[in-house]
């Protein structure tokens, strides 16, 4: 349910960081970042998202 919800405001889920993310259409990468979220948080600068409902998406393994 709110899986589809986020996939419908077009974000996409990082298997490999277990967290959603946004992707503009026709975007492309020009290479593969190894960093941490952290390190890509600092590089490129980090806005987080306040709600009111605190629901959790578990974590697909």
């Amino acid at each position: 349910r709110n899986k589809e919800a986020l996939k419908t405001a077009g974000l996409r889920w990082h298997r490999e960081r277990e967290r959603w993310y946004y992707k503009p259409n026709g975007w492309r990468k020009s290479r593969r970042s190894t960093g941490s979220l952290d390190d890509l948080a600092r590089k490129y600068g980090y806005k987080g998202f306040e709600t009111t409902d605190k629901e959790q998406l578990p974590a697909r393994r």
